[in-house]
């Protein structure tokens, strides 16, 4: 298995960030390209973009929880 790096990881945001907005968006009945948005302007993608703070690893449903908290 290849080793993750800042490089590489990338590849592995698009879904994860798609299905979490999707889940926030569903769960606060916000407008789904809202919740991108502001997810895109949010301390937790900017957290998402550096490989060093593993948030890569979280699965959607957990990434989705970890927005919830900054009011997304």
């Amino acid at each position: 298995m290849p080793e993750i790096t800042q490089e590489n990881f990338r590849i592995l945001l698009p879904g994860k960030i798609a299905k979490a907005v999707l889940l926030a968006a569903e769960h606060s009945g916000a407008d789904c390209f809202e919740v991108a948005k502001r997810f895109y302007a949010s301390p937790v993608y900017h957290e998402l973009e550096r490989e060093s703070s593993k948030y890569w690893w979280l699965s959607p449903e957990q990434l989705e929880s970890a927005i919830v908290p900054h009011r997304i």
